[in-house]
């Protein structure tokens, strides 16, 4: 029991198993579908709009799908990076932040697809560090703050995000960086943590507005348990709106058309139960545990009340985690202050409602999809940790074994999510352009007629582009006005 004891006190332990989740996000890093979230990724960091970005591609002209993968390499489209920077600052979205810093990682690690996703990496290592950080001052243990990120390092639902070219792990690094100087602020109430608060709050905003939501709960935890530091907080979130009040005008003038870009989230079924968000999001917590189904959207045949012998482990393995998150969060109120417990509630119950009341009020299904809940999946994660970490220094043998199961079958389950091209894209299309791009990698010398009437415009096309590995290939982009395209493939006929 001694030597076991030692094992479980020793970073070295945790190390390994972080080091093997992170074997699987770089051994597998090319083996997910670069689907049309990740090309419009590509497209935000160049600067120019939709409809710029698609006027790269000539109409009625025949282009070799070199010519196309050339546009998608920013360094070889001849882009300045002013023109970049500007261009991403007059379109609005909600994580503008995180365009800007790919366009200095384009020009200083590369610009070829895999690129973006290798930023996410970076990202993902920066974000343990700041976990770790977060978690040794919050519990006062390394050695909790150890457990709690080795089991971050091989979530699988966690995992298919850090692969992918998006912002949300470059979120989660810096929420997680505020959430540690809100600590120091809160304790020590030092001048210097509450600017380096506004520092780091401004820049948390513009990676992702939905910072906002964890500031609110840092606003009023202090204003519970710390009211001598609330007027310095003010100054510093007036500063911290001040900052951000351009952008936030950018977005509410462009309302209509970011709610248009949204829209895919609306009316996915007539009407659903006033339960039915808490459920999805309560539910997907258990997922950051396991993830067994050969596709994500096997999670939500089960919500749906759809099972097979595959669904009902699925729903199974769902119950016991969430019973397990339930007995996490009670330890926690029990064995921690109220001023702590109630911060890890605060940070997280503003997004969950948040997410709860938009999804009730706009009939959308963004609780389904689960990667609106990121942050609050980490959350849970740190909350299980921590009970786990305290139970195994108690030398419980039980949580020994349960802690080692939840690392077997989150190990299990990257390789289940690695397998799978497809396990996160929308499966129908995925197979689509995968069958396609295949098929022209066969053909001799294929010629592909489109009017980028695709799934997802031109976006789509390109990411079934992406997908293809032969460069002898040629792409005829045609108006829809066009009468005859014989003239366009031969002009003698």
């Amino acid at each position: 029991m001694k030597l076991i004891n030692q094992l479980f006190k020793s970073p070295y332990f945790y190390l390994i198993i972080i080091l093997l989740g992170t074997f699987f996000k770089i051994y597998f890093l090319e083996s997910k579908y670069y689907w049309v979230d990740e090309i419009y990724t590509i497209q935000q960091t160049s600067g120019l709009t939709l409809d710029e970005f698609t006027e790269q591609f000539p109409e009625n002209e025949i282009k070799n799908i070199q010519f196309y993968h050339d546009k998608l390499h920013l360094n070889s489209a001849g882009l300045k990076w002013k023109d970049q920077i500007r261009g991403i600052a007059s379109a609005p979205n909600f994580t503008p932040a995180h365009y800007a810093l790919l366009t200095i990682w384009q020009r200083v690690y590369g610009d070829d697809y895999i690129d973006y996703r290798v930023f996410s990496i970076f990202c993902y290592i920066l974000t343990l560090v700041l976990v770790f950080l977060f978690c040794s001052t919050f519990f006062k243990s390394r050695v909790t703050a150890w457990l709690i990120i080795s089991i971050l390092a091989v979530s699988p639902y966690i995992h298919v995000f850090i692969q992918e070219a998006r912002y949300y792990i470059l979120w989660i690094g810096i929420v997680f960086l505020l959430n540690f100087i809100y600590l120091k602020l809160a304790s020590k109430g030092n001048k210097k943590w509450f600017i380096w608060y506004t520092i780091v709050g401004i820049i948390s905003l513009y990676v992702s507005t939905f910072s906002a939501l964890l500031i609110i709960g840092h606003l009023v935890h202090l204003i519970i348990f710390n009211k001598k530091s609330v007027k310095y907080f003010l100054l510093s979130l007036l500063l911290i709106g001040f900052c951000y009040l351009p952008w936030f005008y950018s977005i509410i003038a462009n309302i209509d058309q970011i709610f248009n870009s949204l829209s895919w989230q609306l009316n996915w079924k007539e009407s659903q139960a006033f339960w039915e968000p808490l459920a999805w999001q309560i539910f997907g917590f258990s997922h950051s545990f396991f993830n067994i189904e050969s596709h994500i959207w096997g999670s939500q045949s089960v919500m749906g009340g759809e099972y097979d012998r595959e669904l009902i482990l699925t729903l199974v393995l769902g119950v016991l985690f969430t019973i397990l998150i339930i007995f996490s969060f009670i330890s926690l109120i029990k064995n921690h202050n109220k001023k702590s417990w109630l911060l890890i509630l605060l940070l997280i119950l503003p997004t969950l409602f948040f997410f709860y009341f938009m999804d009730i009020c706009r009939n959308s299904f963004i609780s389904p999809t689960w990667r609106y809940s990121f942050i609050n999946m980490v959350l849970v994660i740190v909350v299980v940790g921590a009970f786990l970490a305290k139970s195994i220094m108690k030398e419980k043998m039980l949580y020994i074994f349960i802690y080692l199961g939840i690392i077997a079958i989150c190990i299990y389950s990257l390789t289940v999510v690695s397998s799978n091209k497809c396990w996160y894209s929308f499966s129908e299309v995925c197979s689509m352009n995968l069958d396609e791009a295949n098929k022209l990698d066969l053909a001799e010398k294929p010629l592909v007629i489109t009017n980028f009437d695709h799934w997802m415009g031109s976006l789509g096309f390109l990411s079934m582009v992406v997908e293809s590995n032969s460069t002898d290939i040629d792409i005829l982009r045609v108006n829809s006005k066009t009468a005859n395209l014989n003239e366009l493939i031969d002009p003698k006929m």
